[in-house]
């Protein structure tokens, strides 16, 4: 585990540490002060107590005051990355569900001819959410992204971009071609590599959430 994650992990106990202490030494000065007055410490001692207790509720408030904005900051960068994470898990579930529909659609195309799998598919506008799923890809700010989810993005949309070209190519498909065939296959691969992205990117969030 990183010292980094540590640091980010521990956040918000030390902001509740932090208040705590920022809230106990004045209530510890007050009850101080009082029992001065009260005459329950001697003068002397009751002052010196005092000036002991203020001086150290004035480091801690500059130690507070200083790490405060830290692990402020650190929580809004754990929560962005969480947000990232969610929105390209939502998108790798969308990309697995319409490359199996299209690989799907080619693949029976074989049988019907295209009648009853690519004329409905085109019919239906199917093939018109892959520009919309490509501009969303490219919206994902990659310098946010750790190693593994900035390869998983890229894979992503290198599967996007082939799924859209193949769509552009239906109109004059040819069922039983070899090259539409290695296309099928390619097709296939695109989208296991997008069912890897899905099962990544859901088992970073539960690892994240323990």
């Amino acid at each position: 585990m990183s010292i980094r994650k540590i640091l980010i992990d521990s956040g918000p106990f030390a902001i509740r540490l932090t208040w705590v202490i920022l809230l106990c030494v004045p209530v510890v000065w007050l009850i101080m002060s009082a029992s001065a007055k009260s005459a329950v410490l001697s003068s002397s001692g009751s002052v010196a107590a005092a000036a002991w207790i203020q001086a150290i509720g004035s480091i801690l408030a500059i130690v507070g005051a200083g790490l405060f904005p830290y692990f402020h900051e650190a929580k809004k960068d754990r929560d962005r990355s969480d947000r990232l994470r969610r929105v390209m898990l939502l998108l790798a579930n969308n990309q697995k569900e319409q490359l199996r529909l299209l690989h799907s659609t080619l693949f029976n195309a074989v049988e019907d001819f295209g009648e009853n799998s690519i004329n409905p598919y085109i019919a239906n506008r199917w093939h018109m959410k892959w520009p919309a799923h490509m501009e969303a890809l490219r919206s994902i700010p990659m310098g946010d992204l750790s190693p593994d989810e900035v390869y998983m993005l890229n894979e992503m949309k290198v599967g996007a971009d082939f799924a859209w070209s193949v769509c552009s190519q239906l109109d004059g498909w040819d069922v039983i071609g070899d090259r539409e065939r290695e296309i099928i296959q390619q097709l296939k691969h695109a989208s296991v590599m997008a069912s890897l992205a899905v099962e990544l990117l859901d088992r970073s969030g539960r690892s994240e959430s323990i």
